[in-house]
């Protein structure tokens, strides 16, 4: 199989399943950062650019989780805990709008 890319390659090689984690991990904290930065209140001329980072990060995650590691790594894929940290939850830009630890204190 010709690859077009040198991740390509590398993902398709025994490893690629090491080199696919630490990729995912890289783009998961520059997720984080992008919001934590956008939910610190950007400078207006700055936001779209930010989001549009965020964004182009998360299209990042989605292709790379989906991409066929190689199949002598496939043996070492470790079972998904039901408690795994699910990669949906960088959809929402500002997600601790939705939950904050004020909010939940005023609920009990």
């Amino acid at each position: 199989m010709q690859h077009l890319t040198e991740l390509e390659e590398k993902l398709s090689k025994p490893g690629g399943l090491a080199v696919q984690q630490q990729l995912l991990a890289a783009l998961t904290e520059t997720a984080l950062r992008l919001r934590h930065k956008l939910a610190a209140s950007v400078p207006r001329a700055e936001f779209e650019l930010y989001e549009k980072a965020l964004y182009a990060t998360q299209a990042a995650v989605e292709v790379l989780q989906s991409w066929p590691v190689a199949l002598q790594d496939k043996a070492l894929e470790a079972p998904l805990s039901p408690f795994s940290v699910q990669v949906p939850a960088l959809l929402h830009p500002f997600p601790e709008a939705e939950l904050s630890s004020d909010s939940y204190l005023n609920t009990q």
